[in-house]
């Protein structure tokens, strides 16, 4: 092999690397989430790590539904993944206590402010609140909360959500956690997490 041809093995080589490297730097792949899992992970490589079982897979949404077991120290709870369109983890989300019919709204509100006071001490105070106003970039969780708390706040049922911002090198990994009761039971108690690139918040930025 002359000089020329390793030359260019070389640079193909480095060239390979980088473009790798390119890719891993633009999933939040070093935010650490349950069982280790992290974002831009195949489904196969989730469902390696994930410990409930898969229940349901939903592939026109390409999300895939675990369950069920205790989350948090919250019982009956189930876990969503979503993946992009490569097939890379986009968002964790994790309904709690989905599969307990008899949850009571005051338990529920006990579940919600431990899990609040955790993710407190792990990521600071929240960014936004009820009475605040929203990030600008929304899981699909906090949008269905957003559609359903002006109902719930007009039945004078209790409801409450909180979200949080975490930076990452290759952009944000965006938490919003929150609950809806009808006064009695829970209707929902959810937490989500997910990843949103810096091209996709300039985009988002440039449509406002």
């Amino acid at each position: 092999m002359n000089k020329n041809a390793i030359c260019y093995f070389f640079l193909l080589v480095i060239v390979v690397v980088l473009s790798n490297y390119a890719l891993a730097e633009q999933n939040g792949n070093g935010f650490i989430m349950r069982n280790n899992v992290q974002f831009g992970m195949t489904p196969s490589e989730v469902e390696k790590l994930e410990t409930f079982s898969l229940i349901e897979h939903r592939p026109e949404w390409n999300q895939y539904y675990f369950g069920f077991g205790e989350v948090a120290g919250i019982k009956d709870s189930e876990v969503m993944y979503v993946f992009d369109d490569l097939d890379g983890l986009k968002s964790l989300e994790i309904f709690f206590a989905i599969n307990n019919q008899y949850k009571t709204d005051i338990s529920t509100k006990a579940d919600y402010k431990t899990t609040s006071s955790s993710l407190r001490q792990k990521y600071g105070q929240p960014l936004g609140n009820t009475n605040g106003e929203s990030y600008y970039l929304r899981g699909s969780s906090l949008d269905f909360f957003i559609q359903s708390y002006q109902v719930y706040k007009m039945l004078g049922n209790e409801s409450n959500y909180e979200e949080w911002v975490v930076p990452q090198e290759d952009g944000i990994v965006k938490i919003d956690h929150y609950f809806l009761s009808n006064g009695v039971n829970v209707l929902s108690h959810y937490l989500q997490y997910t990843f949103f690139s810096n091209n996709e918040m300039n985009n988002q930025l440039q449509d406002l």
